[in-house]
């Protein structure tokens, strides 16, 4: 039987979330966060490329079951592949919260609980097990990987767009200091205007599609970059994947998509298809864009699958 509450909390915090910004969110919070936490919770701020897996580890041997990330949905993503890949994908046993101090934080939302008002997910009465996607995919040289996700994976333009918006120009830089979702819009406008559609084999529930793919996101959370969301049914802790598609579109289909995503509409509209299933299969037939959780790496074929009850998510 699983215990009721945690042992013991461990905070792990990403300086470097939000372009640095995250530091001073930190600090600002710092306090109050370890007020809402038992006496003796651990918190460790790192700055990446600090490797802390092997602090993860100590910490499973010394009985922490509690992790909480404060940073961005990268930084929870992180911790997220740590614990399953430690547990062997089996981390039922173990919590995770977080602290928004990102720039989208889509692992936290709906966003219901605040300090100072950034985004928290620490109560363990709301907490509840969750489904835990995972992505395996080959590069083009015929290397094969596989990660984790918390919220949802994309390909075509959304995953485009988080490329640009990590990597950033000189307007995402500007507008990042001043207008986060200003940052969002420019780069999923900008990847619009330049999208090629990608030719692609997809596979799922018995069924077969060869389209030409605009965009593909796979949701465990219909919540996505900024203030766009999916009215997609799939919920943290329904065993499916929420499969939703752009087949064939240019630029005023996607830009009519887009607009809709910012109202929370999209299943209906002509060229999209959307479905539920646990398993994906997709072929392109160049190198990609894969996107887990905000995080960008290239594939020319991916599998999608689902992990459910792998975690239990605080606050949920």
């Amino acid at each position: 039987m699983s215990p009721a509450a945690p042992s013991r909390y461990a905070v792990l915090v990403n300086l470097t979330a939000n372009d640095g910004r995250a530091a001073a969110r930190w600090d600002s919070i710092a306090r109050a966060v370890l007020e809402r936490l038992p006496t003796g919770t651990m918190v460790h701020p790192f700055r990446p490329p600090e490797e802390v897996e092997g602090l993860v580890q100590t910490w499973l041997k010394q009985g922490v079951d509690a992790f909480i990330s404060a940073g961005g949905d990268g930084s929870a993503n992180y911790l997220l592949n740590l614990l399953m890949n430690h547990t062997g994908q089996h981390a039922e046993q173990l919590w995770l919260g977080g602290i928004g101090l990102g720039s989208s934080n889509d692992f936290v939302k709906p966003k219901e609980h605040f300090i100072q008002d950034l985004p928290i997910r620490l109560d363990v009465e709301q907490a509840a097990p969750a489904d835990v996607g995972k992505a395996e995919w080959q590069t083009e040289n015929g290397e094969t990987h596989s990660r984790y996700f918390l919220a949802n994976a994309s390909m075509g333009v959304t995953a485009n767009a988080n490329w640009l918006f990590n990597h950033g120009d000189a307007a995402i830089r500007f507008l990042k200091k001043r207008w986060t979702d200003g940052a969002i819009l420019y780069a999923a406008l900008r990847s619009i205007l330049g999208h090629r559609n990608l030719h692609a084999l997809l596979a799922a529930n018995d069924r077969e599609y060869d389209i030409q793919l605009s965009n593909l996101a796979v949701l465990k959370s219909p919540y996505v970059s900024g203030s766009f969301c999916y009215d997609d049914p799939v919920t943290r802790n329904d065993g499916t994947l929420g499969i939703n598609i752009c087949a064939d579109m240019g630029v005023a289909g996607l830009i009519g998509v887009l607009y809709g995503l910012s109202k929370g509409r999209f299943r209906g509209r002509p060229h999209t298809l959307s479905f539920a299933t646990r398993d994906l299969r997709v072929h392109t037939t160049r190198a990609a864009a894969l996107e887990l959780d905000g995080e960008v790496l290239q594939c020319r074929s991916v599998r999608f699958t689902v992990c459910p009850g792998a975690i239990r998510l605080l606050g949920l």
